[in-house]
């Protein structure tokens, strides 16, 4: 047991590390990455989430990650990407003995290497290499899971990881009732109200301070549930496509390799053409859905593993059960080729393989908002806090290099609304109360108010509006639409203060 455990570990740490070494230097866009350090580094100054900053969703995640900022100033962003490998192998490893353990099934390291494998890389397919609240969440239900399946006398601990999930995003609350209602029936009010502490903590402790009026006006400010929840999946047709082919797979016999290596085959294929993100995605997830109904010894895994890609699905930015499609698959996996995968693993090692090259090639190639690995030339390291040893591209080098020069020049400048990445150890002494000013972080009047009432009190605060969709910078400068004035951040801003000059990529405005 114990060498079991050391090779798990080793295993482990060498996936993350060899992914690490490998792709963790390419790529910086400043418009999404970092808004998850930049409230870690707000609560590490004591601020109180939703009190003295805003956010459209728990902050948990916030406090999990703030040793990336105490171990290295300069490189805090390396840290913090080693953490965004290191949570993805786990969930995939997690994933695989939790699924092995409830349906009872023993199987070599060897074998069990290779399907976490096959997990991870489907998984994280080509997902932004920045540490995020959605993959913690789903960290903390699987170590839930985890626990949970031990069926030991500590094993309702794990309600409570599944409940703190639900603190990094809570989409995860639904799976902490169906968790209840699947593992240890009899004591359901012990698992559910352990399962509730650490959200009535986090609630109460900053209802204590006055923030409960806070949190119910920001948790509560998105309503697109049934649009991304319900209605993106009921309306959309890869979803019946997934449907058809399982159900038709069954009627006709198809050998259980056969679809599995076609099923293997199709999402390889989306991977390495950029389209793993988007509807096609919901292939698996309505070959998953047969599932549920063909076999009862099969149905609460399935179930709960449909239930997880739906959670992890619910976004306005990434609407899609991509980041658990690796799950999923492996998962059908399992399912259609038990005896034949445990008795002959030629065909685990030829997925393994295929993925692992097909990893690679997107992994260099298809960097989030960035060219491909050979144009990523230009170190941010002087003009990025924490940015030591990450490249990025040549037009995003020329903004951050005179972003770098305006602050020089004018202390304490606020740049919007893209650039909270080049903040965060000074996000706390912002006016701006959110990470990350964007539509999504300001869907409605009340939380503007909220985050932008110290800028009224800021009679010499100087903004820099960026004149260019940052998101873009890699395909030219093209000009934001409407003069920004779609960000009800920027439109605030513009309408009380006059622009004062503008330089090659901003406008400054002052009073």
């Amino acid at each position: 047991m114990i060498k079991r455990t050391a090779y798990d570990i080793a295993f482990i740490l060498l996936l993350t590390l060899i992914c690490h070494l490998l792709f963790s230097s390419y790529g910086f866009n400043p418009t999404d990455e970092g808004f998850v350090l930049s409230a870690t580094n707000r609560v590490l100054h004591g601020q109180i989430p939703h009190l003295d900053f805003s956010s459209v969703r728990p902050l948990g995640y916030a406090y999990l990650h703030i040793p990336e900022l105490l171990i290295c100033k300069s490189c805090f962003f390396m840290i913090s990407r080693f953490v965004f490998w290191l949570e993805n192998v786990l969930i995939a490893f997690l994933w695989i003995r939790f699924v092995l353990r409830s349906i009872n099934i023993n199987i070599s390291a060897f074998n069990f290497y290779l399907l976490t494998i096959i997990a991870f890389i489907f998984n994280v397919h080509y997902f932004p290499c920045s540490v995020l609240h959605t993959i913690d969440g789903l960290l903390f239900c699987l170590i839930g899971l985890n626990i949970i399946s031990t069926q030991k006398k500590y094993s309702f601990t794990g309600f409570f990881f599944i409940g703190f999930a639900t603190l990094c995003k809570q989409n995860y609350l639904l799976i902490l009732p169906i968790s209840v209602m699947l593992f240890n029936r009899n004591e359901w009010i012990k698992n559910l109200i352990t399962g509730l502490v650490p959200i009535a903590l986090y609630i109460g402790i900053i209802s204590l301070y006055g923030g409960f009026n806070d949190i119910r006006t920001q948790l509560t400010g998105h309503n697109e549930l049934f649009e991304v929840g319900f209605k993106n999946y009921f309306i959309n047709i890869y979803l019946y496509i997934g449907i058809a082919i399982c159900f038709l797979s069954k009627k006709i016999k198809v050998l259980s390799f056969l679809f599995s290596i076609g099923l293997f085959l199709m999402m390889t294929v989306l991977l390495a053409t950029n389209h793993y993100h988007g509807n096609l995605t919901f292939i698996i997830f309505g070959v998953l859905l047969v599932e549920l109904w063909d076999d009862i010894a099969y149905r609460k895994i399935v179930f709960l593993g449909l239930v997880i890609a739906w959670s992890v699905s619910i976004s306005v930015g990434y609407n899609t059960p991509a980041l658990f499609a690796g799950g999923c698959l492996t998962l059908i996996l399992l399912k259609w080729n038990k005896e034949y995968l445990f008795s002959n693993n030629k065909m685990l090692v030829a997925f393994s393989i295929v993925g692992l090259g097909v990893f690679y090639f997107v992994r260099t190639t298809n960097n989030y908002r960035e060219n491909s690995a050979t144009q990523l030339t230009y170190k941010i390291d002087n003009l990025v806090e924490g940015g030591c040893c990450i490249k990025t591209n040549k037009n995003t080098y020329a903004v951050l290099k005179e972003l770098d020069s305006l602050k020089h020049t004018n202390a304490g400048i606020i740049v919007l609304p893209d650039f909270t990445a080049c903040n965060i150890m000074h996000s706390h002494q912002s006016p701006i109360g959110t990470e990350w000013p964007n539509k999504t972080e300001i869907p409605n009047d009340k939380i503007l108010w909220k985050v932008a009432g110290k800028i009224i009190s800021e009679k010499s605060a100087v903004f820099a509006v960026t004149k260019y969709q940052t998101a873009l910078l890699k395909d030219g400068f093209i000009p934001v639409e409407n003069g920004g004035m779609n960000y009800p951040i920027v439109k605030f801003v513009k309408q009380r203060y006059k622009k004062i000059t503008e330089t090659n990529y901003f406008e400054i405005y002052r009073k």
